[in-house]
């Protein structure tokens, strides 16, 4: 990166008191201040210098305000041409106020740095090079929380929402059974991948309320468990499964090819969990592929299996 250059705009009488010493500590910082006393020789036009050479290079101008310098003319001309530098080229403007005065109009909306006392300047100088080099004193970005690392977004909800969702899916595909899945257990779960109970409840409520989760119906300020619709259930399956598509298409050939008429067998034959055997079959039964006959001891009835679930094939 090339040195910055910085045109500093200044009256004589505060060239002793602060203007050398603060332009001395900026070059040593490794800013390329243009300052008259160093730049123009007997013989040396003023305006040449000053406004081709000076102002015209500078990535941004320095002035110098005191209760001095906002008195001279050819401060005041050199603000001019400064500003129309900022507006035709972008160059930077940065206030130096000593001596508490009121910034002249034109800079009232230019953040300017002050200096309280003209021999203790570190902190202005330390803003200056701030602004130049684009250091920004924010603190650093940590890392992602991991469920936004970890988990697949499922499409319609947040990343907060879509990892509590799954933790509740996942819960029920462990137990095989969607009905009440505890919710100090989804907390513990959601803990691991950087969710507070907080979190965890929150999104809880919010995706009872969309009807992916159902919250059981007692008087507490926090229900003991949800209930994963099936809905929620393959919402958040067809989105974080990557073979979700193959075990659909898996479980229709079951029926269709097997002939294979209980959910037991055709999870048992498949070779897929009980519980997404039948979500996938309570799916197939609400968009009319087939019906459900639901008896004793977790046995449903497959029956009335539509040519279109036959399509799904490609058969």
């Amino acid at each position: 990166m090339n040195h910055p250059i910085v045109f500093l705009s200044h009256a004589t009488e505060d060239k002793v008191r602060f203007v050398i010493p603060f332009a001395t500590a900026l070059r040593a910082r490794g800013i390329d201040v243009w300052l008259d006393k160093w730049e123009i020789v007997a013989g040396d036009s003023l305006v040449q210098k000053i406004f081709d050479e000076g102002l015209s290079r500078a990535d941004a101008v320095l002035i110098v305000l005191s209760a001095t310098s906002v008195t001279k003319k050819w401060v005041r001309e050199e603000l001019d041409a400064s500003v129309v530098a900022k507006i035709t080229k972008g160059t930077r403007l940065i206030p130096v106020v000593l001596d508490g005065i009121e910034v002249p109009a034109p800079l009232k909306h230019t953040v300017w740095v002050a200096v309280s006392d003209s021999t203790q300047f570190g902190t202005a100088v330390d803003q200056v090079v701030s602004a130049l080099f684009g250091a920004q004193n924010k603190p650093p970005l940590g890392d992602l929380p991991r469920y936004a690392v970890d988990q697949t977004a499922i499409p319609g909800r947040s990343p907060q929402d879509s990892a509590v969702l799954k933790i509740f899916c996942d819960l029920a595909l462990e137990d095989s059974d969607r009905f009440g899945i505890m919710t100090d257990d989804a907390v513990a779960r959601g803990e691991t991948v950087g969710l507070t109970r907080e979190q965890v409840i929150e999104s809880a409520t919010v995706l009872s309320e969309v009807h992916d989760l159902e919250a059981s119906r007692v008087l507490a300020p926090v229900p003991p468990h949800f209930t994963v619709t099936t809905h929620g259930f393959i919402r958040c399956v067809s989105a974080t499964m990557p073979n979700y598509e193959d075990i659909y298409n898996s479980v229709a050939s079951a029926i269709i090819n097997g002939g294979h008429k209980t959910n037991q067998v055709v999870a048992a034959v498949t070779g897929h969990n009980l519980l997404l055997v039948e979500q996938i079959l309570e799916l197939m039964a609400d968009r009319g592929l087939i019906d459900l006959a639901k008896c004793h001891e977790r046995e449903w009835l497959i029956a009335n299996v539509s040519p279109r679930l036959r399509r799904v094939l490609g058969a």
